[in-house]
């Protein structure tokens, strides 16, 4: 678990994921609640850490992930959002020459 810690920037919740007895291979099974104890509450940070974790994780069955809404938002929507929104801004301002 360091070593993904570690790659990720996020070795300050080290001593946490030792407390808890958490390996790379129970990280997808964590709901919302666990990470709040943890002390990571970033969506996209927690997607970062499941995704690293499989690769590392020795339970390799079916895997499946409580994707919130937030978590959702922040990964797809949000960034489509600006994305559009800055499309938007460049067709105004081509549009005003």
């Amino acid at each position: 678990m360091e070593s993904i810690l570690k790659k990720l920037n996020m070795l300050e919740h080290l001593q946490k994921f030792r407390e808890e007895k958490i390996t790379p291979n129970i990280v997808y099974k964590l709901k919302k609640k666990d990470w709040s104890v943890i002390g990571i509450t970033n969506p996209a940070d927690i997607m970062r850490l499941r995704v690293e974790c499989i690769c590392h994780g020795q339970d390799r069955g079916e895997t499946k992930y409580e994707l919130t809404k937030d978590m959702i938002n922040a990964l797809l929507v949000l960034p489509l959002k600006i994305w559009g929104n800055c499309l938007g801004y460049l067709r105004e301002c081509s549009s005003a020459e």
